[in-house]
């Protein structure tokens, strides 16, 4: 099985885990851990190979904590070029990531942000958050579910 590295290593700082997780400039982070399955698997097959090191993938679920979220924004997200985000749940699941990566996506041109609903009621609200044009973002909501 292909490893696109979702979880390497973990640090505990006063009950907090941090995630360390090698840079890539395309990010995954879902709600749903059989997208990172799926996305293992598709990378395994002879056409993709190419994306070895190129993208990461994370469970949201170890994201939790705003000390989590910062940490990992600081250290993986720093040189990524795409963040996309598929979010299991509205706006207020997770805000505080949400708000973060808009920031993180403001920093910079190069840097580009895809949120996108993990069920139909909320691609409304979801799908428009992001910074790539919404009939990409909703393609790829399609896709995925």
């Amino acid at each position: 099985m292909h490893r696109i590295t979702s979880v390497p290593e973990e640090i505990d700082t006063e009950g907090v885990t941090l995630l360390e997780q090698p840079e890539a400039p395309v990010l995954f982070l879902t709600s749903a851990t059989t997208d990172i399955s799926t996305l293992a698997s598709t990378l395994d097959q002879e056409g993709y190979k190419g994306w070895e090191n190129k993208i990461r993938a994370v469970p949201l679920s170890a994201l939790d904590h705003p000390a989590q979220i910062d940490h990992y924004l600081d250290k993986t997200a720093k040189s990524a070029n795409l963040i996309i985000v598929r979010l299991l749940g509205g706006k207020g699941h997770w805000n505080y990531g949400i708000e973060k990566l808009q920031l993180w996506q403001e920093e910079s041109k190069r840097h580009h942000l895809i949120i996108i609903a993990g069920t139909v009621d909320q691609e409304i609200e979801l799908n428009m958050l992001g910074s790539v044009d919404i009939e990409v973002t909703n393609i790829l909501d399609e896709l995925l579910r």
